[in-house]
């Protein structure tokens, strides 16, 4: 069904400005959304196996001792739909199935029993000038469904910046769509 929740692009929430050069080079998963925040998944994985290790040390512990203490921090690697750094691009001559959408998270709209699910966590220190809303707990990306998908693979258009040269393997599925994207903005 069009506009369905498929996935959170889990990982680290950077602002463009504020990127380093370790952050970027030989990084295939890094996506943005359109109010130059970046979210990077590359090392999710590694730091999902990790946590959730913790999660199961910590679970076989618990009726040994009381005063162990669970990173809830952790906690955010067992959201099931924090899978959508694994998506695909799609190959040539066949159309995305699947859209990126930016959702801001607000103290005031979630239970402190459910901040811990969100996958993804603030990579630097940020200050008001950065995002002066007051009450803004996160920042993150949902991968939705453009259209009915029933039994395929999904894809989503890594929507590369024409400007620059374009891997071998990669394919733009929608050239004007790439230019209106990654045109230089203008103040009115």
């Amino acid at each position: 069904m069009p506009g369905t929740l498929i996935a959170f692009y889990p990982g680290s929430v950077y602002l463009i400005h504020k990127l380093t050069k370790n952050v970027i080079v030989d990084n295939d998963y890094m996506i943005n959304r359109y109010d130059d925040v970046v979210i990077d998944g590359k090392n999710w994985a590694l730091r999902a196996y990790h946590s959730l290790k913790q999660i199961q040390q910590f679970e076989m512990a618990r009726g040994e001792a009381e005063s162990s203490v669970l990173d809830f921090g952790a906690l955010k690697f067992r959201n099931q739909f924090g899978v959508g750094n694994y998506i695909n691009h799609p190959p040539k001559d066949v159309l995305p199935n699947v859209a990126i959408c930016g959702i801001d998270f607000y103290d005031k709209d979630l239970k402190n029993s459910h901040k811990h699910l969100l996958p993804n966590f603030f990579a630097q220190k940020h200050g008001f000038f950065d995002f002066p809303q007051e009450d803004l707990f996160m920042k993150s990306i949902v991968i939705v469904a453009k259209r009915s998908i029933v039994d395929e693979e999904l894809f989503l258009n890594y929507r590369f910046n024409p400007r620059f040269p374009y891997p071998d393997w990669y394919y733009q599925p929608n050239e004007e769509e790439a230019r209106r994207r990654w045109s230089r903005r203008t103040i009115l």
